[in-house]
């Protein structure tokens, strides 16, 4: 997505979520890092994309958002990135789970499988 000169951008729940995966054992489906080493891969991911700005407003939209869409369990992290994407005008979301986001008409999915080298 760089080669085409686009904007990455990173929320924070997204480094949150990395470092709970990251620092889990290979046990509980984790990657079994230590926190040293999930550190360092903290650091590249920061360095790599944008993180963008927690602000009030986000909780107002991702309120609206699950009241909206019936969402419960789970699914409220996602309706958060939503709402994170929203207040920042972010329309596009790479994801490995694009099912997850199929209810949110505002944004596009695109799984890495459908992207091609330019």
């Amino acid at each position: 997505m760089r080669l085409r000169n686009e904007s990455l951008v990173i929320a924070p729940q997204n480094l949150i979520e990395f470092w709970a995966v990251a620092t889990r054992s290979t046990k509980e489906n984790g990657l079994g890092l230590t926190t040293a080493e999930a550190g360092d891969e903290l650091a590249g991911i920061r360095n790599f994309f944008r993180l963008l700005p927690y602000t009030p407003q986000v909780v107002e939209i991702w309120q609206n958002l699950v009241m909206q869409h019936g969402v419960s369990g789970k699914q409220a992290h996602d309706a958060h990135l939503v709402a994170m994407m929203t207040v920042h005008g972010v329309h596009r979301i790479l994801t490995l789970n694009g099912d997850d986001f199929a209810l949110y008409e505002s944004i596009k999915v695109i799984v890495p499988a459908s992207l091609k080298e330019p």
